[in-house]
């Protein structure tokens, strides 16, 4: 019990300063190096596993949008390229890996995880980065997200095209000036095929 609750203590001490600092920390780094000091030796698979158990419930409590592979599977059919730039602590091999059970991880590529940078969302630079691994300019480049302060305002202000996904984390918002609007992510495909025909 003392163990849970001094990696508990740890990990909410750790989230507050990335807080502060705009730098999100690498959870599997934080608990190895908490499980080491106490004597603790697995090797990186074991590590990774002790990471996905301890992530598990949490990915479980949430939910995707219903059909949102055949929603993916539809918009790569439309030619385009699809990635992922998240805000997170969490491991790479947790989100990976629960992304691939749900059958998402394939439509995915490149996904840019915040603990992996030494920035993160609202600063532009892990979008830039992100435009660079997608091998897109940032004009040609859709980003949807929920939150407009982190997602609908830089990407505007770097000449992206932005849509507000419309979640408990925006109601009663207005959305910014430029920026689409949906309710389901299924709205994406008919409103970009929509937009290229009137190009």
């Amino acid at each position: 019990m003392w163990y849970v609750i001094k990696n508990m203590g740890y990990l909410r001490f750790k989230h507050i300063v990335s807080n502060i600092t705009h730098r999100d920390f690498d959870s599997l780094k934080s608990l190895r190096g908490l499980g080491e000091r106490h004597g603790i030796s697995m090797t990186d698979a074991q590590w990774e596993e002790y990471v996905w158990l301890w992530y598990e419930k949490l990915g479980y409590a949430a939910g995707v949008e219903p059909a949102l592979d055949q929603t993916l599977q539809t918009l790569q059919n439309q030619g385009l390229k699809l990635g992922l730039i998240s805000n997170t602590f969490l491991h790479a091999s947790s989100l990976d890996r629960h992304m691939d059970e749900l059958g998402l991880l394939k439509y995915l590529s490149p996904r840019l995880y915040s603990y992996q940078f030494p920035f993160r969302k609202p600063d532009q630079r892990i979008f830039r980065v992100g435009a660079e691994r997608i091998g897109e300019a940032l004009p040609n480049i859709l980003y949807v997200g929920d939150l407009i302060k982190n997602d609908i305002v830089p990407t505007l202000a770097l000449g992206m095209k932005a849509a507000l996904k419309r979640g408990h984390s925006n109601v009663g918002k207005v959305v910014p000036p430029g920026a689409w609007e949906v309710k389901t992510l299924s709205e994406l495909p008919e409103l970009i095929a929509a937009h290229n025909q009137s190009c």
